[in-house]
């Protein structure tokens, strides 16, 4: 059962997202996407959907370096993590900011 609820959550395209159907307390989704994927949260940031007043969410990913997996979550003030994105071949990088007197391509 746990299976099925996890591919339905992960098989929501981005346009539902935080939609009741791809949205479980954060703790939940922690298990959920531990024990279904094997992926750990990598990073995080607080901030603001684009074009919104609302309340700043916390953005997590979570990946799997094994597998390649990974999940983009959002988790309201109230807790609600909600999946935004998930995908294959996830990959970390340290990349060095651009300087000012390097030249656009």
């Amino acid at each position: 059962m746990r299976l099925l609820v996890l591919a339905a959550l992960l098989a929501a395209p981005p346009a539902v997202a935080q939609t009741a159907a791809n949205c479980l307390p954060h703790d939940d989704m922690r298990l959920l996407l531990g024990r279904g994927w094997s992926e750990g949260r990598t990073s995080e940031a607080l901030g603001l959907v684009t074009g919104t007043t609302g309340s700043p969410l916390v953005f997590e990913v979570w990946s799997n370096a094994s597998t390649g997996s990974w999940t983009l979550t959002t988790t309201s003030p109230d807790g609600m993590a909600c999946i935004v994105a998930s995908g294959i071949a996830w990959s970390a990088v340290d990349d060095a900011p651009a300087n000012a007197s390097e030249q656009r391509s």
